[in-house]
């Protein structure tokens, strides 16, 4: 009996770790690695400004190759209803709800996620964006940046501050504080809902309008029939990203980072 029961033991004590172990990885930011055809949470841990790490999910296209030719990396930046610690929220809406039935979409596509209560930060977005074109063959003159309401606003700032990291924006009902000179080389692609907030249209069509004037390369969709949500039909547009994946930093004059 006794043998018995320390058999009956080391089988308790084995499946408890087991069941531990399965937690942990669960658990787990980095748990899955990022495969191709296949969207999974990662986390980010800066060594240089603590404040800068943050989860994301990241997907990779099924054509992804660990080496030989890069493929574009299409950054995407969330609304403020998306921000917390459950990166399931992030796939609300976008490029990472899309990547969930698209494992054909063509772009290495990275969702930050941040805290409750914060603000995309463009300093913290370069950190970033640095650590992936360092850890995944990604094509350098190929980074593009989108983002929908607050994300929209963060896709301006981080352009606002570093316009020669981008091949192509794609700002969507959001506005920032911009330098307009940074943006005259850019490919911009705006859009906002025009039953929208009308400050937010009227701020938005003067900022596109400046642009215009001084000859920056911006395009301008306003869909007259939506209101704040113009995100599903901007992404639902297959020619988005038909003009996304035709856009290079190798096709215009260098710019000062």
């Amino acid at each position: 009996m006794g043998t018995r029961r320390e058999h009956l033991a080391h089988i308790t004590a084995g499946l408890g770790l087991f069941i531990a172990w399965l937690s942990l990885v669960n658990s787990s930011d980095a748990a899955e690695v990022p495969t191709p055809g296949k969207q999974v949470g990662q986390k980010f841990q800066s060594q240089k400004t603590p404040s800068h790490s943050r989860r994301y999910l990241i997907f990779l296209p099924r054509t992804y190759k660990a080496s030989g030719r890069p493929s574009p990396l299409l950054l995407f930046l969330h609304g403020s209803g998306e921000r917390g610690d459950d990166l399931e929220l992030v796939k609300k809406h976008g490029p990472p709800k899309l990547v969930t039935k698209r494992p054909d979409f063509p772009f290495v596509t990275v969702s930050p996620q941040v805290r409750r209560g914060e603000r995309f930060s463009a300093a913290a977005l370069l950190e970033l964006i640095n650590y992936l074109q360092a850890t995944y063959n990604v094509d350098r003159k190929r980074t593009s940046v989108t983002g929908l309401s607050m994300g929209g606003a963060g896709t301006w700032a981080v352009a606002n501050a570093a316009p020669g990291r981008f091949a192509a924006i794609v700002p969507i009902c959001g506005t920032a504080k911009i330098d307009s000179k940074q943006f005259l080389q850019l490919p911009t692609w705006a859009t906002v809902g025009g039953k929208d907030r009308a400050s937010l249209v009227e701020e938005l069509q003067k900022t596109v309008a400046h642009l215009r004037d001084r000859g920056a390369p911006i395009r301008f969709t306003l869909f007259p029939q939506l209101g704040h949500n113009c995100w599903d039909a901007t992404y639902d547009n297959p020619k988005l990203y038909e003009w996304i994946l035709a856009q290079s930093t190798d096709k215009r004059p260098k710019q000062k980072k």
